[in-house]
C-alpha cells in the first residue's frame, strides 16, 4: 500500500494491520 495514501497509510499501519 504505498500509492497516493501517504497519510493513510500511517494510519493503516498503526491499525491491526502491520504489515
Amino acid at each position: 500500500m504505498m500509492t497516493n495514501n501517504k497519510k493513510d497509510n500511517h494510519l493503516m499501519t498503526s491499525g491491526p494491520s502491520r504489515v
